[in-house]
């Protein structure tokens, strides 16, 4: 003696991501771990980009801003134009994905407005952002536009 009016607690899940609706701009994003206290997520500077990464301290040129365990695996064990091959890093035939929110920083468009650098330490399973100038509290993080600094592979 159910209720025919209950809504099925089993559905089926969506093929791809593009039959997902979401507003990237509206979803709340909890922060954690210990440098959360040090970044706030909300609306890009950038126009048309989305949500950016926001200091909530200062960060001297070369210090370490950001770092996140990664999963690293053989790059070939993923299909190209796959949703996953959109988030994934690579470099030659190894890939890996960040476990945390660094994905949410954007690239600017000069280099001048640039204030962080990508530095893998892949065997160690680190992805890690170091400030490549002096940033202010309340800047947005922006990544360098080139190749990363490689300090070890897997």
């Amino acid at each position: 003696m159910g209720n025919a009016n209950r809504s099925n607690k089993h559905q089926v899940p969506p093929r791809d991501i593009s039959e997902v609706n979401i507003n990237q701009q509206n979803l709340p994003l909890k922060l954690e771990g210990p440098q959360a206290q040090w970044f706030d997520v909300k609306p890009s500077t950038l126009p048309g980009a989305g949500r950016g990464v926001f200091t909530k301290r200062k960060f001297k040129a070369g210090e370490l801003v950001m770092q996140s365990p990664v999963i690293v695996y053989p790059k070939n064990e993923v299909s190209p134009g796959s949703t996953l091959s959109h988030y994934q890093g690579s470099y030659g035939n190894v890939a890996f994905l960040c476990c945390d929110y660094q994905g949410l920083v954007n690239t600017g468009n000069k280099e001048k407005e640039n204030n962080v650098r990508a530095r893998w330490r892949l065997r160690e399973g680190l992805s890690e952002y170091v400030a490549t100038r002096y940033i202010e509290e309340g800047e947005e993080l922006l990544q360098h536009y080139s190749n990363p600094d490689i300090v070890s592979l897997v």
